[in-house]
């Protein structure tokens, strides 16, 4: 066997290797697709419930399209059960709150008080 017999099979090899790679990816890509539109189509389910119209085809389409924390952002939008804070209260400092301040500051506000 030479040098170029053995180049050869040695590309055959990564040719071989590199289809199985790509039929690899294209399953797995096939897969989070599939996984992508079930939980969509559940999404819109339970957004139609919601609002009481049927959804789309586009709106569907559009929700297996969305990243995966979008899609939970909605599913908890769309729950029927109590709904979840998105954020608590912010908390604002008054005049009357005199924790953060100076002397200099809680005198001035005492003598505007009085």
């Amino acid at each position: 066997m030479d040098d170029t017999q053995k180049l050869y099979q040695a590309a055959e090899v990564l040719e071989k290797a590199a289809a199985y790679i790509d039929s690899l990816e294209t399953s797995i890509q096939k897969e989070k697709e599939m996984q992508s539109h079930e939980t969509a189509t559940k999404l819109a389910e339970r957004i139609s419930s919601v609002i009481g119209e049927p959804v789309t085809e586009e709106l569907a389409a559009k929700l297996a399209h969305t990243d995966q924390g979008v899609q939970a952002l909605l599913g908890k939008l769309a729950s029927e059960g109590p709904l979840e804070p998105l954020g608590g209260p912010q908390t604002i400092k008054t005049a009357t709150d005199s924790s953060g301040m100076g002397s200099a500051e809680r005198s001035f506000l005492d003598w505007l008080t009085i």
